[in-house]
């Protein structure tokens, strides 16, 4: 049986990433960038600190690009009381 050869789009595969904005020095004007950046490509998610969940929320709604964070980053190693308030 013959394989199907499939033309993928830059936008096929953009849905498959998760686009990360992580890195402690960001500025505002960094998530800001990352966000649109993630909306033109049309990503699965982007991944920001707590402190920049609201930013890329206000930034991606409506867009289809999922917003996401993460907790006790980067090795998880503080205290239970800590990870609450981060998710709070």
């Amino acid at each position: 049986m013959a394989a199907v050869a499939t033309k993928l789009a830059v936008r096929d595969i953009a849905r498959l990433i998760d686009h990360s904005l992580l890195r402690p020095e960001m500025t505002t004007a960094d998530v800001e960038a990352g966000c649109a950046l993630a909306r033109k490509y049309a990503t699965a998610s982007v991944c920001v600190r707590p402190c920049d969940v609201a930013v890329a929320a206000r930034l991606l709604a409506g867009s289809g690009v999922a917003v996401g964070t993460v907790i006790g980053f980067p090795h998880g190693n503080v205290s239970t009381a800590m990870k609450v308030a981060e998710a709070m």
